[in-house]
C-alpha cells in the first residue's frame, strides 16, 4: 500500500503543537508590550510637548508682561504727560527733548522693545526710531492692544509687532490725552516660537479667535488657524491632542496667555514616538525571533527525544507483521511509552506461544487422524473384503450377517470417502445409524438404544465422527460390566447452539476424572478418542466450545457437546465465523 502523502509524523505534530502553545502567548505578549511601550512613548511626548509650549508660555508671558509694565509706567509718566499737554512751542520742544531722554533710556534698559511712539491728539508725534513704517493705529482703550505687523523703511528684515493703547489723563479718565505705539521685534518672539525642535515638522502660533496673529513660520501671520486645530484648542485653555494631516499624525499642544489674551499653539509631527516605537519594535522582534528558533529548537528535539522508544515500538511492529515473533523492545523509563512497550513484548511472547501451539495442536490433528486411518486396518482393503463377505451372506440366505455387514460397510465408506472434517447433522446421524445397527446386533438383549433430533437440525454443519466416539464410551465404561440399560442420543439447538447430548443410566464413572482426561490427554493413554473429540471442536470453532461430562440423575452419565448453531456446507478452509 503506497504511503499516504498526507502523512505527517507524531514528532511534527508535537513540535508543532509545543511552537503554537509557545509562538502564540508570546505574539499575545509581543503586541501587548508593544502597545503599552507605544502608550507609553507617546504620553512621554505629549507631557514632553505640553512642558515646551509651557516653557514658551511662560517666555511669552514675561516679555508681555515686561512690555505691559513699560507701557503703563509711560502711561503713568509725567514726561509723557507734560509732552502730550504741552500747548506752545516752547513747552512742546522742552518736554520732546525730556520725553527723548526718559524713552532712550527705557529701551537701553528693555531690548523686548525696539521703538516708541507717542502721539498727540493733534497729531504731532513723538518717535523713538521714525524708520518704522505705520499706518493708522485704530485703538479705541486704555487696554495694550496688538496692532498688526511694521517693518523698518532702511532694514527690510527689522520687522516688528506694534502693540497700542490709548493715554488718558490720570486725573480725568474719560479724557484722552493721545497714543502710545511700543514696536517689539518679530524676531525676539520668533525667538522664542523657533525653539529648536528634534521632529521634522514643527510649527507655533500665536493665536487670536480663531486667526493666526504671530507664527513660528514666514508668511502664516493674518490666516485663519486649521479647522481641526480651531475645535481642539479652543474647548479648553490649555491641554495636548493630536491630529492627523496628509497621513501623518502629529502632536499638539496648546497654552492659553493670560494677556493679551492669546493662545499659543504647538504642532509637531509623531517622529520622536516612532522612532522610539520603531526601535522598539525592531527590539521584540529580534528577541521573539531568537526566543522562538531557541524554542523551537528545543521542542524539536525534545519531541524527538520522547518519540524515540516509540520508533522503536514501531519499528518492532513492523517486523511482528513479518511474523518475527521473538523481536522485543527494551523497556526504560515508567512512562506510557515504558508501559506500551512492555505490553507489545508481551503480546510478541504471546503470539510466539500461540503460534508454535497453533502448529503443535494442527499436526497433533494430522497425527490424529493418520493413527485413527492406520487404526482400522487398510479399510479399502476391508471394505472391498466386506462387499465379498456381503454378497456370499445373500447367497447362503443370512439376511441379519448381511445387515451387519453392510452397516458396517457403510460406516468403512463413510470414513474412507470422506475428505472434509465437516458434515452435516444429517451426514453425522447416517454414520450413527450405521454404528447403531452394528451396537444393537451385538448388544440387542442389554442395551436400548434411542435416536431422538429435533425437527429441522439435519442441514446444519457439524464437524464429523462426533457421536461414534461417546457412544462407544458409554458402552464400555457405563454399560458393559453392569446389567445393561438405554442409551439415548439427542440433538437439539439451545440459542445459537448445537448441542449433542449422549445420556446412559449405566453404573456411571468419574465425570472429573473425564474432564482431565480432555484437558491432559498424553499419547498412549486411555481416552484417545473423546479428547480427540473436545480438541477437533476446540481448534475448528474456538475455546468457548468443546466436550463435557455430568452426572446424569437418577444413574449414568451425561457428555454435552456443544458448537456454534450454522447451516450449508463449507470447506476446510474456510474462515471461521461463530456468529452466523
Amino acid at each position: 500500500m503506497e504511503k499516504d502523502r498526507r502523512f505527517l509524523s507524531l514528532q511534527w505534530k508535537i513540535f508543532l503543537l509545543i511552537m503554537l502553545i509557545l509562538v502564540l502567548p508570546m505574539v499575545v505578549c509581543g503586541m501587548f508590550f508593544y502597545r503599552q511601550n507605544a502608550e507609553r512613548n507617546r504620553k512621554q511626548a505629549e507631557t514632553a510637548n505640553f512642558n515646551i509650549i509651557e516653557q514658551k508660555g511662560m517666555m511669552l508671558e514675561y516679555v508681555f508682561d515686561s512690555i505691559q509694565q513699560n507701557s503703563l509706567r509711560m502711561y503713568q509718566s509725567e514726561t509723557v504727560r507734560d509732552f502730550l499737554l504741552a500747548e506752545s512751542r516752547e513747552d512742546r520742544l522742552h518736554s520732546y527733548i525730556r520725553l527723548n531722554e526718559s524713552i532712550q533710556n527705557t529701551l537701553a534698559y528693555d531690548k523686548n522693545i525696539a521703538a516708541v511712539d507717542i502721539i498727540r491728539l493733534d497729531g504731532e508725534q513723538y518717535r523713538s526710531n521714525p524708520g518704522y513704517i505705520t499706518g493708522t493705529t485704530d485703538v479705541n482703550t486704555g487696554r495694550l492692544t496688538y496692532a498688526g505687523i511694521s517693518w523698518n523703511r532702511y532694514l527690510k528684515e527689522d520687522e516688528a509687532y506694534i502693540f497700542a493703547r490709548k493715554i488718558h489723563d490720570i486725573n480725568d479718565l474719560g479724557r484722552d490725552l493721545g497714543l502710545m505705539r511700543l514696536y517689539v521685534p518679530k524676531k525676539k518672539l520668533q525667538e522664542i516660537l523657533k525653539s529648536e525642535q528634534n521632529a521634522r515638522f514643527h510649527a507655533c502660533y500665536i493665536v487670536e479667535q480663531g486667526e493666526i496673529l504671530i507664527a513660528s513660520s514666514v508668511g502664516q501671520e493674518g490666516t485663519p488657524l486649521p479647522a481641526e486645530l480651531g475645535g481642539m484648542v479652543q474647548s479648553r485653555e490649555q491641554g495636548v491632542g493630536s491630529i492627523r494631516s496628509g497621513g501623518e499624525e502629529q502632536l499638539v499642544s496648546w497654552y492659553h496667555l493670560d494677556y493679551p489674551d492669546w493662545q499659543l499653539v504647538n504642532v509637531m509631527t509623531c517622529e520622536q514616538i516612532q522612532s522610539q516605537n520603531q526601535v522598539f519594535s525592531q527590539m521584540l522582534f529580534l528577541t521573539m525571533t531568537l526566543a522562538i528558533l531557541l524554542c523551537g529548537g528545543l521542542a524539536f528535539a525534545t519531541a524527538a527525544h520522547v518519540l524515540s522508544p516509540l520508533r522503536k515500538v514501531t519499528r518492532a511492529m513492523k517486523n511482528l507483521e513479518k511474523e518475527d515473533f521473538r523481536i522485543e523492545v527494551p523497556v526504560k523509563g515508567h512512562d506510557e511509552i515504558s508501559v506500551l512497550a512492555s505490553s507489545f513484548n508481551k503480546m510478541s511472547r504471546k503470539l510466539d506461544v500461540l503460534v508454535n501451539q497453533v502448529h503443535v495442536a494442527q499436526m497433533s490433528e494430522k497425527n490424529a487422524q493418520i493413527k485413527a486411518l492406520q487404526a482400522y486396518i487398510n479399510p479399502h482393503f476391508l471394505y472391498n473384503t466386506l462387499d465379498v463377505i456381503c454378497w456370499m451372506a445373500r447367497m447362503e440366505e443370512a439376511a441379519e450377517t448381511c445387515r451387519l455387514v453392510e452397516a458396517l460397510s457403510k460406516l468403512f465408506r463413510t470414513s474412507v470417502h470422506t475428505g472434509t472434517r465437516v458434515f452435516t447433522v444429517a451426514e453425522e446421524l447416517e454414520y450413527t445409524e450405521n454404528y447403531l445397527t452394528i451396537q444393537k446386533c451385538r448388544y440387542a438383549d442389554s442395551i436400548d438404544f434411542v435416536l431422538d433430533v429435533e425437527p429441522g437440525l439435519q442441514a446444519c454443519e457439524t464437524i464429523s465422527f462426533v457421536l461414534q466416539p461417546l457412544i462407544e464410551n458409554a458402552i464400555t465404561h457405563g454399560m458393559e460390566q453392569g446389567e445393561g440399560g438405554t442409551i439415548r442420543v439427542s440433538v437439539k439447538k439451545e440459542g445459537d447452539r448445537l448441542v449433542y447430548l449422549v445420556e446412559d443410566d449405566g453404573q456411571g464413572g468419574d465425570t472429573e476424572e473425564l474432564q482431565r482426561l480432555l484437558s491432559s490427554y498424553k499419547e498412549g493413554k486411555r481416552g484417545m478418542a473423546i479428547s480427540s473429540v473436545h480438541n477437533r471442536i476446540r481448534l475448528y470453532y474456538g475455546e468457548d466450545y468443546g466436550l463435557r461430562f455430568e452426572k446424569h440423575e437418577p444413574r449414568g452419565i451425561r457428555a454435552v457437546v456443544e458448537q456454534p448453531y450454522s447451516s450449508g456446507r463449507r470447506r476446510d478452509d474456510d474462515p471461521i465465523d461463530d456468529c452466523r
